[in-house]
């Protein structure tokens, strides 16, 4: 049984198979913990996350490179621009007529961590395809690096000069400075 309030009418709501409880704002909304499978969708260089809602680019190296934080902010512009990042064609054609999104963004640290699966001790700590494997190449993204962290859209709230960022290899996130360089891979919300 799930109760939530709803906005209308504006009162608490009981819903026996909670299949109204994707309401705005409420947990159903965002389905965390719960099992689905698939948990990604790969089309057109994108993975739609079904956990989440969050596309991400399939290719997690599309740059090719480590960059400080300002150029991975400026390498997502380029994305923006014209569907490459460093030089790099990122095999985005998800918008219509098969052009790339203009939409993408350097993720918060949040959403990084939603990749995480802490169920797999090694490296990556990233789920496969259904979710209910460990990932490999190509299950569900490819070039998934592991020798440097991703840069996360998150000032480190302390220290401006810094940004958080999330490591595939151990499944944990800290910070370090901005002139440091990381990994960039993007993400932009679903349609």
């Amino acid at each position: 049984t799930c109760s939530f309030y709803a906005q209308p009418p504006g009162n608490w709501v009981t819903d026996a198979n909670c299949s109204n409880a994707a309401v705005d704002g409420q947990d159903a909304e965002i389905r965390a913990g719960v099992n689905i499978t698939p948990r990604f969708i790969r089309a057109n260089g994108v993975v739609q996350d079904q956990v989440t809602g969050l596309n991400w680019l399939r290719n997690a190296d599309c740059a090719g490179i480590t960059a400080n934080w300002g150029d991975a902010l400026g390498y997502v512009t380029e994305l923006n621009t014209d569907g490459n990042m460093a030089g790099n064609d990122c095999a985005d054609s998800s918008a219509a007529g098969g052009n790339h999104q203009t939409d993408w963004r350097l993720p918060n640290i949040k959403e990084l961590q939603t990749l995480f699966d802490y169920g797999f001790h090694g490296s990556p700590f990233l789920p496969d395809t259904t979710g209910s494997g460990q990932w490999s190449e190509t299950d569900p993204f490819t070039g998934v690096k592991t020798d440097f962290a991703y840069w996360s859209s998150t000032t480190y709230g302390i220290v401006l000069d810094d940004a958080l960022r999330a490591n595939l290899d151990d499944g944990s996130t800290d910070w370090t400075s901005k002139a440091a360089t990381q990994h960039v891979w993007a993400v932009r919300d679903s349609d």
